[in-house]
């Protein structure tokens, strides 16, 4: 039996980091039974420092103790999640990947890094693992990402390494184009396979079963039944825009990150009862890239902002999702337009959604987006 190792975001307080690394390792386990796959427990010092001192942040430089204790519940909560992925006994929290590679060399037969902005170095010590550069077992990456990497910027160290990295992969496959753009710009001549990102293969339906309508709407605080929009932005512009056109006729539930425009956002969902809360709003705005996905696998109208300014000569994930995998452009805003053209922008380009949204188009376009992963499957088959 092959021993097959992930290497992702498992441990991120995020909502979509964790799905994405469930959906994944689950679509994989359900393909390839007779292998033994799992999530090798890993992860940087770094980010672990960072999901350590967010709490401390929001008193110490927001003075912001309704956003600091959420920030305290999302780490209890997201604990708690783990208990639903297969994770490795093995458990490495460092910055020096010599000791992981080791382990990865000598435990399993085949390695799979992704997916997510696994290669975007920026904010971690560089070389990080998820490179697979020192792996000398057959390696893959799965939708890999550099989103929000100005990898132009790089010195001549970095980009050979990955370079040579991506060069010694058994099967590269990236998730937008950007990612394309980094691999040819690091001198990678080779095939490279487009992915879809894990969420998009969730059995959404399955995880409806996993939760209770009440729950959730009760920690939401929802008690009446005005139509929910859903809202996770950090930007009040947009959140003051919302509340005054919607506010009368419909609940506006603030999710996941805190917006000084609404009194209370919610951080206690769990990851499947997020997946879930989509499915009862009529429409939802958002910042976040999963939370996009979400909407879509749940039939629900989204309007997603690019905070990701395209003038930069750098193409985010979202603009690549809406406008290049999946043929929805008129879901995607850049919020340079909004600077640019005025907050009325926003509530125009609802009123489109809620007019042109196509439930059944939405569909057929994921459906097409997931056959993507098919030439992992493949390969990773032909390994086993």
């Amino acid at each position: 039996m092959k021993k097959i190792g992930i290497l992702t975001f498992h441990r991120a307080l995020n909502y979509g980091a964790v799905l994405q690394s469930y959906s994944l390792v689950n679509y994989l386990r359900k393909r390839i039974p007779d292998a033994l796959i799992e999530i090798i427990d890993y992860s940087s010092s770094m980010e672990a420092r960072y999901y350590e001192k967010k709490p401390v942040s929001y008193l110490l430089k927001k003075f912001d103790i309704k956003s600091a204790w959420g920030e305290y519940n999302k780490k209890r909560v997201f604990k708690s999640f783990s208990d639903n992925l297969p994770i490795s006994q093995y458990h490495l929290q460092s910055d020096d990947i010599k000791q992981l590679n080791e382990h990865i060399n000598n435990c399993y037969d085949i390695v799979i890094s992704g997916s997510d902005a696994i290669f975007n170095w920026s904010g971690l010590k560089f070389p990080t693992a998820f490179f697979l550069h020192d792996i000398i077992k057959p390696k893959l990456t799965y939708a890999a990402s550099a989103h929000r990497l100005f990898y132009r910027d790089a010195d001549s160290e970095k980009i050979k390494y990955v370079g040579e990295s991506i060069g010694s992969l058994t099967y590269f496959g990236a998730r937008d184009k950007e990612t394309e753009r980094l691999a040819s710009f690091c001198g990678f001549n080779g095939n490279v396979h487009h992915n879809c990102d894990p969420a998009l293969l969730l059995d959404i339906d399955d995880i409806h079963q996993k939760t209770s309508e009440r729950i959730i709407l009760k920690k939401c605080g929802i008690s009446n039944a005005k139509p929910i929009i859903i809202v996770m932005t950090p930007d009040t512009r947009v959140a003051n825009v919302i509340k005054a056109k919607y506010e009368k006729d419909y609940n506006i539930v603030s999710l996941f990150i805190s917006n000084g425009t609404f009194n209370n956002t919610v951080y206690s969902l769990t990851p499947f009862e997020w997946a879930t809360v989509f499915s009862k709003a009529v429409l939802t705005v958002t910042e976040y890239f999963h939370a996009t996905i979400l909407s879509l696998l749940n039939g629900t109208p989204v309007l997603s902002l690019d905070s990701l300014d395209d003038t930069l000569g750098y193409e985010g994930k979202i603009k690549d999702l809406l406008t290049t995998r999946l043929d929805l452009p008129f879901l995607y805003l850049n919020k340079r337009e909004i600077i640019e053209k005025g907050a009325s922008v926003i509530t125009e380009r609802i009123g489109r959604i809620q007019s042109d949204f196509n439930a059944n188009f939405v569909r057929n376009s994921i459906n097409k987006e997931i056959t993507s992963a098919d030439s992992f499957l493949e390969h990773l088959m032909k390994l086993v």
